[in-house]
């Protein structure tokens, strides 16, 4: 996926914070998946 340029910077404040926290929780969610996978 490529994303497109913003064009109205008053918005780049409140969508900035998003991919970083996205990545600050990518590979540190709740739960075990093995646990999980035992379960179905």
């Amino acid at each position: 996926m490529v994303r497109t340029e913003r064009s109205v910077d008053d918005y780049d404040r409140l969508f900035d914070p998003i991919p970083e926290a996205r990545q600050k929780k990518h590979g540190a969610q709740l739960g075990d998946p093995e646990n999980l996978l035992r379960q179905c």
